[in-house]
């Protein structure tokens, strides 16, 4: 009985470390600052090549569901 709550306890605590984990990496990648530094890891970041990049992709996305609009009528 006692080892099955220990690994129900380490399983939630690795579940819960990796899920800290991830989300502050999405923050750090949402966020527009060019330079990140996090508990020791620094990072700098080329900001406007990615949005150029995400601008691409959101107006080539856009003319896509244009042509599907026009192929409709």
């Amino acid at each position: 009985m006692y080892n099955m709550l220990s690994e129900v306890f380490y399983t939630f605590a690795i579940t819960s470390g990796c899920a800290l984990i991830l989300s502050i990496a999405k923050l750090c990648f949402k966020s527009k600052c060019s330079d990140i530094d996090v508990c020791c890891i620094k990072i700098k970041r080329d900001t406007v090549s990615e949005e150029k990049e995400a601008e691409f992709i959101y107006n080539k996305k856009g003319d896509s569901d244009d042509e599907e609009k026009s192929s409709k009528k």
